[in-house]
């Protein structure tokens, strides 16, 4: 990487030269960030948001105020979530890539739903009548994000790399889900990042976050 500055001569003064430092300061602060994300796998992280840090309490505030370092980025979870429903519908928040056995479905918008009783599989595209029911057949979506979704009384299997794998039968919650979703005939499967995730099991509860 290569750095060009091109400085020109002017008339000095106190205001001046504040008000270059917090530039250079400033430009400094972007190195860092582009540094941070690049670097924060190998545990430099830490180090690079102390300078941030020091640097934002020398400009007062930071310029990059509205910005995060890979340190400061909200946690997300990545789990997989096995799931035993008697049946589930998905309503798509954006566009989605859905491929069965038999069809292929691109740009989807609208309702997937799963009758695990009856063994089939409807697809119901948004602002239409149109809805094309189906065997139960494997089906992966790619891409789908989930602001919130409930699942009540079904059995789970539910893996992450902090608490390992968690088995049991009751109501799952699961909020901020971004990533892929498999229907298969022994279960749904969501695999990817989730925000949090939430077990009521009769008398006991617990949560992932």
């Amino acid at each position: 990487m290569h750095i060009f500055c091109n400085i020109k001569s002017y008339k000095l003064s106190h205001t001046n030269i504040i008000m270059d430092w917090k530039i250079m300061a400033a430009s400094f602060a972007a190195l860092v960030i582009v540094s941070s994300v690049l670097l924060g796998g190998f545990g430099l992280g830490d180090f690079f948001s102390d300078i941030m840090n020091t640097i934002g309490d020398f400009l007062g505030s930071s310029p990059f105020g509205g910005l995060s370092t890979a340190a400061d980025t909200a946690s997300v979870i990545t789990a997989s979530i096995l799931l035993q429903p008697s049946g589930i519908s998905l309503q798509t928040e954006h566009s989605v890539n859905i491929s069965t056995d038999s069809a292929e479905f691109e740009m989807f918008d609208g309702m997937i739903s799963v009758d695990y009783e009856g063994n089939l599989l409807t697809i119901q595209p948004e602002d239409t009548e149109l809805s094309i029911t189906m065997p139960l057949q494997n089906t992966v979506i790619e891409h789908i994000m989930l602001e919130s979704i409930t699942i009540e009384q079904t059995s789970y299997e539910i893996s992450d790399e902090k608490s390992g794998k968690t088995t049991g039968e009751g109501t799952v919650h699961i909020s901020g889900f971004d990533g892929r979703c498999v229907i298969s005939h022994s279960g749904i499967l969501f695999e990817g990042n989730v925000s949090a995730v939430s077990v009521n099991s009769g008398e006991s509860s617990w949560e992932l976050k």
